[in-house]
């Protein structure tokens, strides 16, 4: 029954399927004869993206090459789009700015990454030149989600695919996940598969990817650091063993992560919400009320750091109540990074060296 009734939403769905196909096809046509310009910078510029809505570690992925720079003394600057924020327009981003003015996703990158240089804006042809005004001694920008908002072409364009749900594998919204045409991937350098278990089956990957002779292909995990408190960072918690974790999270795929704490803790009660969720005191009620609901006397409040952005204006809250609650970092943790690492390098270093 489940199976024909999956076949019918498929017929359904079938011509707003075709109408977004069409749609995508025209706009590669137009950026390919140049009726839709895409600029390039005398800088390099390193773009991630995907091909799917939501959910494949841009932002994990951008952290660790912002890092990777800041630790090699190269300046850097990111520009995203700033998805579900309540402002307009391009914003150079400082400390008075919330996740209201810039994006859950962005303030935590400005929280996370104080070396770099963070700006949001919709048209990112016009927010690099409008960032490099603000951060003129940037060597390197980092575009996130650059596969769809071709505007600009970036030096370096990496694609990022989860190692359980692969593009190759998916279909054209609304009856599949992907948001771009699968063609779209021809554009990466660099393909790093996200996501990956301990045991990979790396030639079985390569062998669904197909990738072209001038794509590199890389494999990356995700890495959860030590809980640490809301209210002070330096109170951490090495340990779940024994604990009852109330983890609450609003991000695309939480399965990850609650597997990850079920293995941990000796009790898990999830609560999701949906990515990029705005919470109110209806919500922190509810935590609450099945964090009281625990008999465990050894027992916490988890959120993620996407999330604990949104929470900053809740502290005082949280502390009239005596809890404080614990967040936990979820980073990107290349395999093989030496290789990677190297490539990201070699790119800014020989692209300033050309250009000077």
């Amino acid at each position: 029954m489940s199976q024909i009734l999956s076949l019918l939403l498929k017929i359904i769905l079938l011509p707003f399927q075709i109408i977004f196909f069409l749609g995508l096809k025209i706009v590669n046509i137009f950026y390919l004869t140049k009726i839709l310009p895409s600029v390039s910078f005398d800088l390099p510029v390193i773009g991630v993206g995907n091909l799917t809505f939501g959910g494949a570690g841009k932002t994990p992925m951008t952290i660790y090459i912002a890092s990777l720079l800041s630790n090699n003394n190269i300046q850097n600057a990111i520009i995203s789009r700033g998805y579900k924020r309540k402002t307009k327009g391009f914003i150079y981003a400082n400390l008075t700015h919330n996740a209201d003015d810039l994006g859950d996703e962005t303030k935590m990158l400005q929280l996370l990454l104080p070396d770099s240089h963070i700006a949001v804006a919709e048209n990112r042809a016009l927010g690099i030149p409008l960032l490099l005004t603000y951060a003129p001694s940037t060597q390197c920008v980092i575009m996130d989600d650059s596969f769809q908002h071709r505007g600009v072409t970036p030096g370096l364009n990496i694609l990022l695919t989860p190692y359980d749900d692969l593009y190759m594998q998916d279909n054209l919204a609304p009856i599949g996940k992907l948001r771009d045409l699968k063609s779209a991937a021809l554009r990466a350098d660099i393909i790093v598969v996200t996501k990956c278990p301990h045991q990979i089956e790396k030639q079985k990957i390569l062998q669904s990817l197909q990738p072209a002779l001038h794509q590199r292909v890389y494999f990356s995990a995700i890495h959860y650091h030590i809980p640490y408190s809301l209210h002070n960072i330096d109170n951490t918690l090495p340990n779940l063993n024994g604990y009852a974790v109330v983890l609450f999270c609003g991000i695309a795929y939480p399965n990850y992560l609650s597997d990850y704490i079920q293995t941990q803790a000796q009790e898990l009660v999830l609560i999701t919400y949906r990515d990029h969720h705005d919470y109110h005191s209806t919500d922190l009620i509810n935590i609450i009320a099945q964090y009281d609901a625990i008999q465990n006397p050894n027992k916490i409040i988890l959120m993620t750091e996407k999330d604990a952005v949104k929470m900053l204006q809740y502290k005082d809250w949280w502390l009239e109540r005596n809890i404080s609650p614990y967040v936990i970092g979820i980073t990107n943790k290349m395999i093989d990074h030496g290789e990677f690492d190297k490539e990201i390098l070699d790119f800014v270093i020989n692209f300033n060296t050309k250009n000077e």
